[in-house]
């Protein structure tokens, strides 16, 4: 392209005119310069009831109800939530959100009164060490309440337990599948009522699993049964351990 072919072609688009086409909902009260750009003249023809067109409309919901009850006693289920459409989307609107959401549930009471659902809720457990600094805090009295021995065989157990390496916590790497570990049930982690440590179960005989979870890593969990129960634990002090 020699230079005055190029003088030419600048010349051809610096007198070109840029055409810009969109739609909006203005009303006719919005006046032309408040949508103009510098430089550029606006041409408008806004909708309106007499071009045959209608606006969008979204989608109206009212707002959530209050979370039901659990739907079954005693048993990990769900609970529901729920929320109405007062207006369906028209012209094109926005759809309608989930008008449905559910999440987790467990009763620990039943419509008696009555305690339940403790299986499905782990049991927290620390190293026996802990015993020697709760002694030193226990009130008055506590001292009367009958303590046991649980024994219990682990199950399953997750990988944060035997890659935990601080000092605080190091005793969660003696925990291991299959091993037979004591855990004491005593004040203040004893329920005055019922005599028991959360988490433990009186008449479980080998056969029911449960959870458990070490205090001081959330990570560190798994399962395990119940295998004894006695007045004194006869463990290893590495596999011995307590209720919180």
């Amino acid at each position: 392209m020699d230079d005055s072919t190029r003088i030419e072609h600048h010349r051809d688009i610096k007198n070109c005119c840029g055409l810009v086409f969109t739609e909006t909902w203005l009303e006719t009260s919005v006046p032309d310069c408040a949508v103009t750009p510098e430089s550029f003249s606006v041409y408008r023809q806004d909708r309106t009831k007499e071009s045959g067109k209608s606006k969008a409309s979204p989608c109206v919901v009212s707002e959530w109800s209050h979370w039901s009850g659990c739907a079954e006693q005693c048993a990990p289920t769900v609970r529901i939530r729920r929320r109405h459409i007062e207006q369906e989307p028209q012209n094109n609107g926005d759809p309608c959100p989930t008008l449905e959401e559910r999440a987790g549930c467990l009763d620990y009471i039943d419509y008696q009164g009555v305690h339940c659902g403790q299986y499905y809720v782990p049991a927290f457990i620390s190293t026996a060490k802990y015993n020697n600094e709760r002694k030193k805090r226990t009130l008055f009295g506590d001292e009367k309440l009958p303590r046991y021995c649980a024994e219990f065989t682990i199950e399953s157990l997750s990988f944060h337990c035997t890659v935990e390496n601080r000092p605080f916590a190091r005793w969660m790497q003696y925990l291991r599948e299959g091993y037979t570990v004591c855990v004491t049930c005593q004040p203040p982690a004893m329920n005055s009522h019922n005599h028991r440590c959360h988490g433990d179960d009186a008449n479980a005989n080998g056969t029911r699993i449960s959870q458990w979870q070490a205090v001081g890593n959330f990570r560190c969990r798994g399962t395990w049964k119940k295998v004894h129960e006695g007045a004194q634990c006869s463990c290893p002090g590495v596999h011995s351990f307590i209720f919180t």
